[in-house]
């Protein structure tokens, strides 16, 4: 017998403004930058928590991500925008 699985749903996704003004009310630098950190660079929540300062190559844009979905390990690329945001914020 073959049952009728129910339709998946793409996940809500916020838009530009409501992120930034997202960020504009958060008042904690660190939540501020993980806010900013996941949505400028489409990480999921799981892994931005997951972050640590050593994760971070500034020199070379890149994240390493621990654990993310699958259970693997990777490096995550940012671009050169995104790179100078970031650190006029870790510098706060």
């Amino acid at each position: 017998m073959q049952y009728n699985s129910a339709p998946k749903k793409l996940p809500k996704v916020i838009s530009f403004e409501e992120a930034t003004k997202l960020i504009k009310k958060t008042k904690n630098p660190r939540h501020k930058l993980a806010f900013s950190l996941g949505f400028l660079t489409c990480l999921r929540v799981s892994e931005v928590a997951k972050l640590l300062p050593e994760d971070v190559n500034l020199d070379r844009g890149m994240l390493f991500i621990r654990d993310a979905k699958g259970g693997k390990d990777g490096f995550h690329g940012w671009i050169n925008k995104t790179h100078s945001y970031l650190l006029s914020i870790w510098r706060y």
